[in-house]
């Protein structure tokens, strides 16, 4: 997670623990102070671009970079067949998922 600004102190209503907490927990890296405007602006220039956050002291060779542009992800996240989720309707719609999520069905 790339953020421009983090603070430790979390105040909404519904919170149960801080951002900080949940990314440690779930081993998510975040790195703050990054200026994301200028960083979405480089990406829209350049296209998609590799990249890692590397911790100090460690290596940029330390973990092999995939470049998942060698990788058919579409095929690797298409539905290989039909799916039927309500079969005993009598509405019927085909959807042709482009990126559908699951709660529009």
């Amino acid at each position: 997670l790339i953020v421009g600004d983090y603070t430790k102190e979390y105040s909404h209503w519904d919170a149960k623990q801080s951002l900080g907490t949940w990314l440690e927990e779930e081993n998510i890296p975040g790195i703050y102070g990054i200026d994301t405007r200028s960083l979405t602006q480089k990406i829209r220039e350049q296209g998609t671009m590799l990249g890692r956050v590397i911790y100090e002291g460690d290596s940029s060779d330390s973990q092999v970079m995939e470049d998942p542009n060698e990788r058919n992800l579409v095929m690797e996240v298409s539905c290989k067949s039909p799916h039927v989720y309500n079969p005993d309707g009598n509405i019927r719609v085909i959807a042709v998922d482009v990126g559908m999520k699951y709660n529009q069905i």
